[in-house]
């Protein structure tokens, strides 16, 4: 069996998750605590967290939390640290979730740990189901690759949530930090903003000093404030891009927002490797050099656009699905496609969901045509790559979603609206639909649609 069958094999089957949403939807369900089971697993493999926790940045919030993780990292990696980073999810491969010094791990030495960890923990089950579900899997063997690569800082991004978070096992990390936060995974953190802030200031360390970003509610920077009182932490909100001396209009919208939290994590990391201590400094003092790295962070599948050589259409790419981040996605749809051009989106959201309140911003846009898929690259299951699998789909439910979306835009006013299968069904019909004109196309509600997109539109993917 290969790497990546075998780590699929981790995944929740989709009847699996179908249970433990309609119990969550029952009331009988909330967040399991990942904590405790994770640190089995560390101990059953012989990790040693103590050699890595100095070295951690973590980060957690509801958007931006991934662009935030890149920009930091990139930020010490010029300093020049050797770096750790840990994303999620990944868009086409499994490998751009664990990386060194910027770059994903090669097949070869991530099957090397795959392997590593994978026989430890299976050839020392308490019975047969005893093993980690499919993140904390990725979780624990990232954790093992920085501790074998020796890395100088380790920049880890929280899957869900921050308190109950496999990642969050650490007792001590000097620096934390906290994107905006927004309403997602309700069911499991919380059906306000201020309960999903509770949540996320989980990562909060006695200590360490956490950061946050300007544009929080006087409500979610009170949670933070109550729950840094008691981690006893120090607590910060970071200053406006404006207030740095650099050219910040040069920094589109997603940049703006994240740009600032990520200096002052590198910022007060470095100052903390240096001396052990959290000591002032100028928290706006910035170089040409660290910006042009800030300026050249880019994050697959967030405002990302594709051009096809010999076709008039283009493609804008932004896994956005809550309605925070659908707001980033339309403001910097309309300002980077052309006005004179044709529009087609091309929509999916998953996880429960509800399509309504992303559509009704969506209409915004004036849309020639729509068209709503499922995330299935092909009907064909040959045709699908390992490192996007998903058990925890049913192609019946996800059909079933859809026509649910489809409907979801008639009522929010869309027009021109079509159902189709699979995505490669779904940029077939938008270039017939383009006919030949100048066409933007936006793919979004989704971040594994947007993989999938990239999958086939992106001549150089490459799966393990």
């Amino acid at each position: 069996m290969g790497a990546i069958k075998a780590l699929n094999s981790l995944q929740s089957n989709a009847n699996a998750i179908q249970e433990a949403r309609n119990r969550m939807l029952n009331g009988t369900s909330k967040q399991f605590n990942n904590v405790d089971t994770t640190l089995k697993y560390i101990k059953r493999i012989g990790l040693k967290l103590e050699e890595l926790e100095p070295r951690v940045i973590h980060i957690s919030g509801t958007k931006g939390k991934g662009s935030t993780a890149i920009m930091t990292e990139a930020l010490l990696r010029k300093a020049p640290y050797k770096t750790g980073l840990f994303l999620s999810p990944h868009i086409t491969s499994v490998r751009e979730r664990i990386m060194i010094n910027g770059i994903p791990l090669s097949q070869k030495v991530f099957i090397e740990y795959f392997w590593s960890v994978f026989d430890l923990l299976s050839q020392n089950k308490d019975d047969e189901t005893d093993m980690p579900s499919y993140f904390k899997f990725l979780t624990i063997m990232a954790l093992k690759v920085f501790i074998s690569e020796k890395v100088d800082v380790a920049v880890i991004e929280v899957g869900i949530g921050g308190e109950l978070d496999c990642t969050n096992v650490f007792k001590k990390t000097p620096v934390v930090g906290i994107t905006s936060i927004g309403l997602d995974h309700t069911k499991l953190l919380g059906d306000t903003v201020d309960k999903i802030a509770w949540q996320k200031a989980g990562i909060m360390k006695p200590g360490c000093v956490a950061f946050t970003v300007p544009d929080q509610s006087s409500s979610v920077l009170q949670v933070f404030q109550d729950r840094a009182r008691e981690k006893e932490c120090r607590f910060e909100v970071v200053p406006h891009l404006s207030e740095y001396p650099i050219d910040h209009e040069r920094f589109n919208y997603p940049q703006k927002l994240n740009a600032s939290l990520a200096i002052q994590l590198a910022k007060a990391w470095t100052i903390w490797n240096n001396n052990g201590s959290h000591s002032s400094y100028n928290r706006t003092e910035i170089n040409q050099e660290k910006e042009k790295v800030l300026l050249n962070c880019t994050t697959p599948g967030r405002c990302q656009v594709l051009r096809e050589n010999g076709n008039n259409v283009c493609y804008y790419l932004d896994g956005a699905h809550t309605v925070e981040s659908m707001e980033v996605a339309k403001q910097w749809f309309q300002e980077n496609s052309s006005k004179n051009a044709k529009r087609i989106l091309i929509f999916n959201v998953t996880g429960g969901r509800s399509p309504i309140s992303l559509l009704k911003m969506l209409v915004e846009c004036q849309f020639s045509e729509a068209i709503f898929c499922t995330n299935c690259i092909s009907e064909k299951e040959d045709d699908l790559p390992e490192d996007l699998v998903s058990k925890g789909t049913c192609l019946e439910e996800a059909c079933n979603k859809v026509k649910e979306n489809l409907n979801a835009w008639k009522s929010v006013g869309g027009s021109n609206g079509h159902a189709v299968t699979s995505v490669a069904e779904a940029i077939f019909l938008a270039k017939q639909l383009s006919n030949g004109q100048s066409t933007g196309v936006l793919f979004t509600g989704s971040l594994h649609l947007v993989g999938s997109a990239l999958f086939l539109l992106r001549p150089d993917h490459d799966s393990t």
